[in-house]
């Protein structure tokens, strides 16, 4: 889990003890109230942000080989401009919500070909497509991963 201000409640379920390992990270110094057996791990900010690289090779130092990033527009966007990702999941739905929130923020590019291209291969599970986009080749090198096949 990945809580950089330390808000998350003591109390939310995804830290019940139910026989997984629990781990928390945070800013360093942000000492969070939380059950007994969750591990905190305090990474060092750059602009009052966490690092995609700091986080992935603070994990790696713990063992962790794979991880999955599951999180809002902030959080995915910025572990995308990292080079931090090996797959992008993205599921498109069969409805229009209108004008909202960006999926992903990335910043602006002022040529084609400084756009973001990863293959991408599409698959059908019942009315919604998921985008499976490979993003290895822009893959910054982080500790010890298991890349997808």
């Amino acid at each position: 889990m990945l809580d950089p201000r330390g808000r998350l409640s003591p109390t939310a379920k995804v830290l019940g003890a139910d026989g997984a390992r629990r781990l928390v990270i945070t800013a360093e110094g942000v000492a969070p109230k939380l059950p007994a057996g969750v591990e905190i791990v305090g990474v060092p900010t750059v602009g009052g942000e966490i690092a995609p690289a700091a986080i992935l090779a603070a994990l790696a130092q713990r063992g962790f080989g794979r991880i999955l990033i599951e999180g809002g527009a902030h959080t995915v966007s910025r572990f995308i401009a990292a080079g931090c990702l090996d797959r992008l999941h993205v599921m498109v739905a069969p409805i229009m919500l209108g004008a909202g929130q960006a999926g992903v923020t990335l910043k602006p590019i002022t040529t084609a070909d400084q756009a973001l291209r990863a293959p991408m291969r599409a698959h059908l599970i019942g009315e919604e497509v998921l985008l499976d986009c490979d993003l290895t080749a822009q893959r910054v090198a982080v500790g010890q991963a298991k890349k997808s096949t």
